[in-house]
């Protein structure tokens, strides 16, 4: 445990409490594996001896709505795809993962609903779309792949987000964050979605889950 402790404490020096408790999963986790499948008799296991960095997650930033019509209207001269997948993200709750997965099978525009396969729960989900949702997928050129969004990478895309965020002048807000805010609008007029059904479209399984993303002010 001593040894596991001096590694936390160096870890945190140049590392977030986030990223050192990561580390520290990945060692309890090699020693409980080797203790119960491999048959290696091993004493306790140190980690679980030792203080965890406290690890606090919690964000409140939301977009006001000055704030998402400046990131729009900076989209709209941006590259293709950048105005659709910010309206989609913030229509649908969905994750910049199952954006750039969502093929045009995925999607039923007579039912107003797009399908999210292999999300990070490990669950598929089925998620309703808004008028404006729907004129975002329509807004992509067709691709030979059948993807609605054809991001060639990840850095690419960070690249022309940062210049749209620069653009509009929005700071401390992250692409996920976009997620936050749909969620949130769902609680909120004119949809008041119970809690419930929030949680069916943003696929998460607990309240204790989902209140990481409700992010209502006390003046809305």
């Amino acid at each position: 445990p001593s040894k596991i402790a001096k590694l936390r404490d160096d870890l945190l020096t140049d590392r977030k409490p986030g990223t050192v408790v990561h580390y520290l999963a990945y060692i309890s986790n090699a020693w409980n594996i080797a203790q119960k499948e491999w048959g290696i008799t091993l004493p306790q296991n140190p980690v679980s001896q030792i203080r965890k960095p406290h690890v606090s997650n919690h964000r409140d930033r939301v977009l006001t709505k000055a704030e998402y019509g400046r990131i729009i209207s900076a989209s709209e001269r941006s590259v293709f795809y950048m105005k659709g997948i910010i309206q989609f993200a913030y229509e649908t709750a969905s994750r910049f993962g199952e954006i750039t997965r969502l093929h045009k099978s995925h999607v039923d525009f007579i039912k107003r609903t797009a399908k999210f396969f292999d999300t990070k729960n490990g669950e598929n989900r089925e998620v309703p779309l808004t008028e404006k949702a729907i004129a975002s997928l329509r807004s992509q050129p067709l691709t030979t792949s059948g993807l609605f969004f054809n991001i060639k990478s990840h850095d690419s895309f960070k690249y022309h987000w940062q210049r749209v965020k620069v653009e509009a002048e929005v700071f401390n807000f992250r692409f996920h964050d976009l997620r936050a805010c749909a969620i949130t609008n769902f609680m909120l007029p004119p949809f008041n979605f119970s809690i419930a059904k929030t949680a069916v479209i943003s696929g998460h399984k607990s309240w204790d889950q989902l209140k990481r993303y409700e992010r209502i002010k006390a003046s809305q």
